[in-house]
């Protein structure tokens, strides 16, 4: 595992980020969650065992799909602007 200080701009880049993100954004993530996580069980009724791992790896996807990466690419450009001011 790698560990690193993140500078405090590219903190409150985030900070900023996250204090941006709509409200209905968070409960379509969220109702998607719901949504996956019953039909886990459903199909998984009697399995524990593996609803329980589907239902992770379900929830995973949605949030890297519907939050991680539109996150990622907001501040894409921001952070290209600071490696690039570190350089010049």
């Amino acid at each position: 595992m790698h560990k690193t200080t993140l500078p405090r701009n590219l903190l409150n880049l985030i900070t900023l980020q996250i204090e941006k993100l709509p409200a209905s954004q968070v409960d379509l993530i969220a109702i998607k969650l719901r949504t996956k996580s019953r039909r886990r069980a459903l199909l998984y009724e009697k399995e524990y065992d593996a609803a329980l791992p589907a239902v992770v790896e379900a929830a995973t996807n949605i949030i890297k799909a519907d939050l991680i990466a539109p996150f990622v690419e907001s501040i894409e450009k921001p952070l290209q602007n600071l490696r690039f001011r570190r350089r010049g």
